[in-house]
Formats: C-alpha cells, structure tokens, sequence
C-alpha cells in the first residue's frame, strides 16, 4: 500500500477553483480502480465560527507552502501498489508542461510508504461524489 499526496497550489479566484474542480471531475479520471482504495481531493479545515478552537496546533498550509497568494489543495490517495497507482496517475505527470490555468504555483508530490497502520470501524463511502 501506498499513499500519494498531491498538494495543488491554485489561483486565489473562484473562477480558478471552478475550474481546478472540474479538472479534477472531469479530466482527471481513474479510469481503472481496481488498485484505488481512495482518492480524496481535501482543503484545509477553516476554524468553523460555531466551533471551539482546536486545541491542538493546525497547519492549513496557508504560510509558507507557496511564494504567493493561492488556494491550496491536497489530493489524497490510498493504493494498493506504486505500480497500481503509476499505471493509471503516475504516467500522467509531467513536470516540465506548462501550469494549468487554474493552477498559481507547480503541485507538489509526496508518495508515503505505511510503516504501521490501523484499520478502523468506520467505512468509507460506498460511492464517490464525481463517480
């Protein structure tokens, strides 16, 4: 098992994040699933106003993960295997293409390799929200 992390770095205007999301749906597909667990595009959690503070310290990647203004993302995906993952994302990657439109800085990648792991009660989600 692996799990990649996709951190999008996009420009500040909701136009931008429209269009980042409809990449994401529409483009971006996985095609093939048999080796996905999971895939979760994430923003930060915002402090609800309602909510009390977290009483913990929080990083919402909003200083110093970017050389300017942006919204950030992360993608999460859980993998069966680097080779599961690469055949269906990996060989889509390409450092040197230009930006995307939307997209105010390069993403930035981390692959995680488990060490140890606990599965849980909970389960995820039968279905997807872009299936």
């Amino acid at each position: 098992m692996i799990i990649v992390l996709i951190h999008w770095r996009i420009k500040p205007t909701d136009e931008a994040e429209s269009e980042f999301f409809r990449f994401w749906t529409e483009t971006a597909k996985v095609e093939v699933k048999e080796g996905l667990a999971g895939e979760f595009l994430s923003a930060p959690l915002r402090q609800p106003p309602d909510a009390p503070r977290f009483p913990f310290a929080v990083d919402d990647l909003s200083a110093g993960h970017s050389q300017g203004t942006c919204r950030h993302f992360v993608n999460v995906g859980i993998w069966k295997d680097w080779q599961s993952f690469y055949a269906q994302v990996g060989k889509f990657m390409n450092d040197d293409a230009p930006l995307k439109p939307f997209e105010a800085e390069r993403r930035t990648r981390t692959v995680l390799d488990p060490q140890e792991f606990r599965i849980g009660s909970w389960a995820l989600p039968s279905t997807g929200s872009c299936e």
